[in-house]
């Protein structure tokens, strides 16, 4: 008998019905059935395949340095955007320096490190040969990973800047930076990738390409000057049906067995070659390979760059070795290539964290006026919190205070929709679902209907489909609200306006927060320029993936009312989309989501004096034919501009006084005005808000790695 543990004693207790085992062997059937219709045509997913099976067994070489016949000696340029700085006062000529990196990843049959050639015209000598540092030196197969740190001093003009690396037959490459005061044209993405139940995706949706062409499109008519994942840049899943390890612990027929076993070596090799290998050959396919090294990206994690529901699953399974093993190598890769650093040197590279947490979160200038906040959401998750309660607090009193005064617009990147509507029931009813299947009687019933191999799927001993509504804000409203309450505080004190992006779902989405229009509630409703408490979630998901069943767009859609948030405001999605993407004009009630593939275009508008004017243009470009139509390889190459249809929404500036506008640089401000108490309800279980609000700074530091930027703006300039 294992020794016993809080894990294994909850294992044991649940097995008195007689549950895990018969979950565990359908589950393994659902698999074999899914291994009928893997990935089996989509390109990079089978290329994976293609490398990982010219790899021995991990018991015969766990280390083999040859290279697959199948992969290449150089991967990359992978172009990052960092931040730019503000001008430095005692610099010869004063301007913002843009920053950024280009990462390389380099087989060991090739001996030297190459050396990276750039040409900045803003900088008099202008072409540089950059030697690399070195990120990690002995990655799986043989490959080491480079990066090359990259600054460019802003100008009146934008800049091309051509980049390429000394001996690579990848030739030259280029990217655009804005000039020093312009409005920046940026896009944001989700759900990179597709699910391992899409049946032929290649053939009937033409794989993940088509809307990367219309992305690329879009930069040449126009330069993007980033582009923002905002999470599941990768869909890493298929590893639980493709190892061997992974397949043989899922074949486990004991609970104990299966919850205690341990991280083998074999494991830990096999997917680390695994998520090396994905990562090269995802981000260096067609089309999306170009916009990789023509674009500098910003992303930030959810659960597919690791594995689906990461997290939000119940803590004996979170916590079990294998799960733990996982998130483990699943986090090194996702900071290496994602990042460009390391997790042990993250912290060092601009990221932050509070405390002991293990998120890693981030703050960044898209110009002088707009900054994006990134709070990580998926390291700390837990079945009862999103993340960390210090993490919130230390971004919205340590972090957020450190942006210029200039800043205008902040935008909030929430991975999961932020204002949703919210299927309890739902999660109640799989909960239920879940628990029936403890008895026999309704185990052979739901088998024998084929109800959840077809329509729920089981996987992990629940509804697959249950850890997305766990991931939901819905399920965190105590926590929500706080951060809301908190987003709010901040668009008062700073006048700025604050937009919340998201994923996820695979639809397009606007929800709209705002002030009540109840008599007790403030009279500014109806000028959305005096509103502090108007906040945009918009919604884009995914350029990859495929959309919902039609059932489950409709469901959340019709389930869709004004909700009350506390007694000031309410939230509810806006009618966005009146005609569809053929020109009919669509009912009333389906008007509020899009269950097609898209990605959002974002515009800041130009700085106006007009208190009403629009700060920002969100543009959605929604894919209007299925990729490669009914399994046309001649329709799939012709996807592009023409098979998209945009939809916009205006997000309004801010125009109220600035609390801290009469104050001096370094004085301390205290509010005296009394900030409402949230309503929260008691079923959140959520802790009592925090009323009392930290003193202002208003001497302004912005962190730089271990560079403080001491900033002397004018209190209340933009």
């Amino acid at each position: 008998m294992a020794e016993s543990t809080p894990l294994l004693d909850h294992a044991r207790k649940r097995k008195h019905h007689a549950w895990l085992p018969a979950r565990i062997q359908h589950r393994h059937r659902a698999y074999r059935m899914r291994r009928l219709f893997p990935h089996s045509d989509l390109l990079d997913i089978s290329q994976l395949h293609s490398a990982l099976s010219e790899l021995p067994p991990p018991a015969e070489d766990p280390n083999p340095t040859f290279l697959p016949a199948s992969l290449q000696p150089i991967y990359g340029p992978f172009l990052r955007y960092h931040d730019v700085l503000p001008p430095n006062s005692s610099a010869p000529v004063p301007s913002w320096v843009w920053k950024g990196s280009v990462l390389v990843v380099v087989h060991r049959s090739v001996e030297r490190n190459p050396q990276l050639a750039v040409a900045i015209p803003s900088i008099p000598d202008e072409r540089q040969l950059l030697d690399p540092i070195v990120v990690v030196g002995d990655a799986p197969v043989g490959f080491r990973v480079l990066r090359y740190d990259i600054e460019i001093p802003l100008t009146s003009e934008s800049q091309t800047i051509r980049y390429g690396i000394d001996f690579s037959e990848q030739g030259t490459a280029s990217f655009v930076v804005p000039a020093e005061s312009q409005s920046w044209r940026w896009m944001f993405y989700s759900c990179n990738g597709l699910s391992v139940d899409v049946k032929d995706p290649q053939k009937n949706w033409g794989g993940v390409t088509p809307l990367w062409k219309d992305v690329l499109a879009a930069h040449k008519q126009e330069p993007l000057h980033c582009m923002v994942g905002i999470g599941d840049q990768i869909y890493q899943d298929d590893f639980f049906h493709s190892l061997p390890s992974f397949i043989e612990w899922l074949a486990l027929e004991d609970s104990e067995d299966l919850l205690s076993h341990p991280f083998t070596p074999a494991m830990e090799t096999e997917l680390a070659q695994f998520f090396l290998v994905h990562y090269l050959i995802h981000f260096s396919q067609p089309v999306v390979g170009e916009a990789m090294r023509s674009i500098p990206s910003l992303m930030m994690v959810d659960d597919h760059d690791l594995f689906d529901g990461y997290g939000s699953y119940p803590a004996y399974l979170q916590n079990c070795p294998v799960f733990q093993g996982i998130g483990r190598i699943a986090r090194d890769y996702y900071f290496i290539f994602q990042h460009h650093t390391t997790y042990g040197q993250s912290l060092h590279y601009g990221l932050y964290s509070a405390g002991r947490g293990e998120g890693r979160s981030f703050l960044r200038l898209l110009g002088p006026r707009t900054a994006i906040s990134g709070v990580d959401s998926r390291f700390e998750r837990t079945e009862n919190q999103v993340a960390n309660r210090e993490t919130w607090d230390y971004t919205f009193d340590k972090v957020l205070p450190t942006l210029p005064s200039s800043v205008v617009h902040l935008v909030f990147i929430a991975g999961v929709p932020f204002s949703y509507p919210a299927l309890t029931l739902v999660e109640r009813a799989l909960k239920w679902v879940a628990w029936l299947r403890n008895f026999s009687f309704f185990h052979v019933l739901l088998k024998k209907t084929g109800l959840f191999e077809n329509s729920l799927g089981f996987m992990f001993f629940q509804p697959q489909i249950l850890d997305d509504l766990v991931d939901h804000w819905s399920s965190h409203l105590g926590e929500r609200d706080y951060v809301l309450e908190r987003l709010r505080r901040y668009s008062q004190q700073t006048s700025a306006r604050v937009t919340v992006i998201s994923g996820d779902i695979h639809c397009a989405a606007v929800s709209k927060i705002e002030s009540d229009s109840q008599p007790s509630a403030p009279s500014d409703r109806g000028r959305p320029s005096q509103d502090h408490r108007l906040i945009f979630n918009v919604i884009s998901s995914g350029i990859a993936n495929v959309p919902p069943p039609k059932f489950v767009q409709r469901l959340f859609a019709w389930s869709d009312t004004r909700r009350q948030v506390d007694e000031h405001s309410t939230e509810q999605l806006i009618p966005l989309f009146e005609h569809d993407v053929n020109g009919s004009r669509l009912a009333e009630r389906n008007r509020k989501v899009m269950g097609r593939r898209n990605w959002c275009l974002v515009e800041e508008q130009s700085p106006s004096s007009d208190p009403d004017a629009s700060l920002a243009r969100f543009t959605f470009h929604v894919e209007k034919k299925r990729g490669g139509g009914k399994g046309s390889a001649e329709e799939a190459e012709q996807l592009g501009v023409s098979t998209v249809v945009t939809y916009s929404l205006d997000v309004p500036k801010l125009s109220i006084r600035r609390l801290d506008q009469d104050v001096r640089l370094g004085d301390v401000y205290t509010p005296t005005h009394e900030t409402p108490a949230l309503s929260l309800d008691s079923t959140r279980e959520a802790d009592a808000l925090d009323q009392s609000l930290p003193p202002i700074t208003h001497t302004q530091l912005r962190h730089h790695g271990d560079e403080i930027v001491v900033l002397t703006q004018a209190v209340g300039s933009l």
